[in-house]
């Protein structure tokens, strides 16, 4: 197999996923298959967007979440301030405003729903779609057509590329990180 090629988001994906590991532990899900499926739907988020430009909405979720579940300014949301900051990204202020005051009513970046296809798709990408909907549905999740689970996965497994490219430049981390 190929090994995937690294392109300008790559640094970006991995300042993520420091960023995340370092000070934003709170996001992460209690066990390592729930977190590394955070880590793919934050590439997937990120995958489309131009660094500092069209990313201050996604940005910004993640800085409210991390203030929310905190309780404090001081974490890596200080991190992605300071970047805004830097870039003098006012649409950034602006939206972490807002999901703080509430007026964004979603400031999640993602859910439940989103989590357990992320997990499917990473850890049985073999599964049929009918199975697949099937096991959302034994998770409480109704309503996703096997058509619509295609084009998740389809997406997901774009953003899977990203993620291995980060994961194999940080090995080590990962080997030891999934192994606790």
């Amino acid at each position: 197999m190929s090994k995937p090629k690294a392109n300008a988001n790559d640094g970006r994906i991995a300042r993520v996923k420091d960023d995340t590991t370092e000070l934003g532990a709170p996001l992460l899900a209690p066990n390592a298959r729930r977190s590394i499926a955070s880590f793919l739907l934050i590439v997937a988020k990120l995958q489309d967007k131009e660094v500092l430009k069209d990313d201050s909405l996604v940005r910004a979720k993640l800085a409210a979440k991390l203030v929310q579940q905190t309780g404090s300014f001081y974490c890596a949301a200080t991190l992605l301030v300071l970047l805004a900051i830097e870039a003098n990204d006012k649409r950034f202020f602006i939206d972490f405003g807002k999901c703080l005051s509430g007026e964004i009513k979603d400031s999640t970046l993602f859910d439940k729903r989103d989590r357990d296809l992320a997990e499917i798709v990473l850890f049985s990408p073999q599964m049929s779609a009918k199975d697949a909907v099937r096991e959302l549905m034994r998770r409480g999740h109704c309503g996703m057509s096997e058509e619509n689970f295609r084009m998740w996965k389809m997406r997901l497994l774009k953003a899977k590329r990203r993620l291995d490219a980060v994961m194999a430049n940080d090995k080590k981390f990962f080997t030891e990180w999934m192994a606790t």
